[in-house]
């Protein structure tokens, strides 16, 4: 099951006051590519499925290194650096999660959990 690990709501370019917000999703059954970024809460918008070297390479990284999601941000640069997989990166995630769960709106949790 896909979960959101960041959801980046505030109001940052192009992000429409929190309409619009940049997620980073991981889904542990997914092999290949495990991580989601995408923009808005609609699930697909601008947003595709990557591996951590991807994530990179493409410049989507970077978009994560903001005050509400630096832990994650910190994690993924260790894991780049260290070489580890992309489950590896979001087992790192999923295990500081609990203390860093992202401020979704209760009425857009029950879509989330509709959609993963």
């Amino acid at each position: 099951m896909k979960t959101t690990v960041v959801a980046i709501i505030g109001d940052w370019n192009g992000g429409h006051h929190g309409k619009f917000p940049l997620l980073l999703e991981y889904e542990p059954a997914e092999k290949e590519r495990p991580l989601y970024s995408s923009e808005g809460w609609g699930h697909g918008f601008s947003g595709n499925r990557f591996t951590l070297e991807d994530l990179n390479k493409y410049g989507l990284l970077d978009i994560y290194d903001q005050p509400e999601s630096r832990w994650a941000f910190q994690i993924l640069q260790e894991c780049l650096k260290n070489g580890d997989s992309s489950h590896v990166a979001g087992a790192a995630l999923l295990s500081k999660l609990q203390d860093n769960l992202p401020d979704i709106p209760d009425s857009v949790k029950g879509y989330l959990s509709a959609k993963a």
